[in-house]
């Protein structure tokens, strides 16, 4: 009996090994990651801060006040998390290189990964600290804000926010593009 099941779990694993369930140029975990946040979560904060931005008074009636908070509650929160998650892919972009290493023909290390396409990669590791910083600044733009209870940066603060998911669009298209070819 234990010679017939192990003859069978040989089998499967045999069989189980010859078959391509990850495929590295078409579903790498990076890959999906990245088109999520850019094609959904960066897409519509990118969308509503326009929205909000073009919709934005200086001077906020008592009545609409709480509905302008909570929508611009909705979106700062929105680009907490998004910052949140795009700030772990500065050393995600480096451990996904040295995942490419057994991948590329002739690579032995993150450097031969890098040859591929010399200059997205250079110009995904200039980006990446430009991103992360900005988001960091956005921040701590947005907890100082917080703190006052008028919030006078809101205006502002949602300016910075165009401009830090314009970077990050770049960004994430830069990294997509890279993993996709």
């Amino acid at each position: 009996m234990g010679g017939a099941c192990g003859g069978f779990i040989h089998c499967l694993t045999k069989r189980l090994k010859s078959y391509t369930f990850y495929d590295y140029k078409h579903l790498h975990p990076y890959h999906v990651v990245c088109w999520f946040i850019v094609s959904f979560l960066g897409g519509f904060l990118l969308y509503a801060t326009v929205r909000v931005l073009s919709r934005f008074e200086a001077i906020v009636p008592l009545e609409a006040k709480s509905k302008f908070e909570q929508k611009g509650y909705l979106i700062f929160l929105l680009a907490c998390v998004v910052l949140a998650v795009r700030m772990l892919a500065w050393p995600w972009f480096y451990l996904m290189l040295q995942s490419f290493v057994s991948e590329v023909p002739g690579a032995m290390c993150m450097f031969g990964v890098t040859q591929i396409l010399p200059s997205t990669v250079t110009f995904l590791q200039i980006i990446k600290p430009i991103s992360f910083f900005m988001m960091g600044g956005w921040l701590l733009c947005y907890y100082v804000d917080k703190s006052t209870p008028t919030a006078p940066l809101a205006r502002k603060n949602l300016i910075f926010l165009l401009i830090v998911c314009s970077v990050l669009l770049s960004d994430s298209i830069a990294d997509i593009y890279y993993v996709s070819v």
